[in-house]
């Protein structure tokens, strides 16, 4: 009775063997499927899709996800995208991203115009030190940068220069445990030479009456502390200064014959204009 026991037993568990073996087989195949199916329909169209693979590692089992940017996709589950096939493996991490509940490894969306940020789930079912490393990160504008975001404990590390992100973490799947933002270089152009603001001026006139004194005439409103000084032109000597308080100001000295200049400050503007005198 015991040997037919034994013999059971062991037909049972060669039985099992064979519906691993099948089972591992099945996804393994279903995977090259989908990833020479994405290769056949995506990759084949310019050559310049924007991809983006990362890997997930525990230092001797390791896990992959794409990110990819490309004409045709849209941002819903399409023939570009592919399925995420656990490993059903407690000691393999796994990472993905998703489109609604579904789990995705192959993620293809329109292309990258603005800055985007994407959920990033994780998954393992052994605590331990992990390390995500981008891959791949190719056809980007020159400057882009990638940056990821444990939304755990809030540190953050650039990763598209290939510097590993070290973390540790506890058995856990957790859908948006990271966020990888995608940073577009900034296009501004900047003007190496702008124009000059213009100076600010203010409505005041110079003239010379009939008596040969120089008038100003200010169509602003005047502060207190408004001034006008006269120079001559030629020698810029100082002939007058004095308080500004009128709307028309008469500046009641006789001067030679000759060109001045007028200088008015207002309301921290200075205002200057020539006039000429007994000519």
């Amino acid at each position: 009775m015991k040997s037919n026991q034994n013999s059971f037993s062991s037909t049972l568990s060669n039985e099992n063997i064979k519906v691993n073996s099948f089972r591992n087989s099945l996804v393994a195949f279903s995977l090259l499927f989908f990833v020479v199916f994405f290769a056949e329909t995506a990759f084949s169209q310019t050559g310049t899709q924007q991809i983006l693979r990362l890997q997930v590692s525990s230092g001797t089992i390791s896990d992959e996800t794409i990110i990819v940017f490309m004409e045709n996709a849209t941002d819903g589950f399409d023939i570009y995208d592919s399925p995420k096939m656990s490993n059903n493996n407690d000691s393999i991490p796994e990472i993905y991203t998703l489109i609604g509940n579904e789990e995705i490894v192959i993620n293809s969306m329109p292309p990258l115009t603005v800055n985007n940020e994407i959920p990033l789930a994780f998954r393992t079912g052994l605590a331990g030190t992990f390390k995500i490393i981008n891959n791949e990160f190719a056809n980007f504008p020159n400057g882009t940068t990638v940056k990821l975001i444990n939304n755990l404990n809030g540190q953050e590390q650039i990763i598209s220069d290939g510097i590993a992100y070290s973390f540790t973490s506890e058995a856990i799947t957790k859908n948006d445990m990271f966020t990888v933002k995608i940073v577009l270089p900034d296009t501004t152009v900047v003007d190496p030479d702008p124009d000059p603001e213009p100076e600010p001026t203010q409505n005041i006139t110079f003239t010379v009456n009939s008596n040969n004194r120089i008038v100003i005439t200010c169509n602003e409103k005047i502060e207190r502390n408004a001034t006008v000084a006269v120079y001559n032109a030629m020698t810029g000597k100082l002939v007058f200064s004095g308080k500004l308080n009128k709307s028309i100001t008469v500046i009641n000295k006789k001067l030679p014959t000759g060109v001045y200049t007028v200088v008015v400050k207002n309301a921290g503007i200075i205002t200057t204009g020539k006039v000429m005198v007994g000519i």
